[in-house]
């Protein structure tokens, strides 16, 4: 899949539904064509949270892939943490990048990550 994106991870949280833990951001562009919230009920397009995610979707705010990974590898074991509190898996939309979905799984080793 030829597709560059950018990844971003707020280490501390102040959404009130997951407490203050780590929570990633992933870019629009992983979101399914076939979400059924894409054009109407998506939490992430509104309100303080929409501003964040357009600046990641748009390449403003964020790091690379690999980066993404080896600060996920930097949590502390049994650290739980959020994956996509916008954005959906690895992928182009239309579907998940099997490689890049294995080397999350590695990057969570030890870890309590959840999506």
């Amino acid at each position: 899949m030829a597709y560059s994106q950018l990844y971003h991870l707020t280490y501390k949280s102040s959404n009130k539904k997951t407490g203050p833990i780590p929570v990633s951001t992933s870019p629009e562009s992983t979101c399914s064509e076939i979400c059924p919230f894409k054009n109407g009920g998506c939490y992430a397009k509104s309100g303080p949270l929409a501003l964040h995610w357009n600046k990641v979707s748009g390449g403003h705010g964020g790091v690379s892939w690999c980066d993404f990974l080896n600060q996920i590898k930097s949590f502390p074991e049994g650290q739980l943490w959020r994956h996509n509190q916008a954005g959906d898996l690895p992928g182009d939309g239309k579907r998940i990048d099997s490689r890049k979905m294995r080397e999350l799984v590695c990057a969570n080793s030890q870890k309590n990550g959840y999506t």
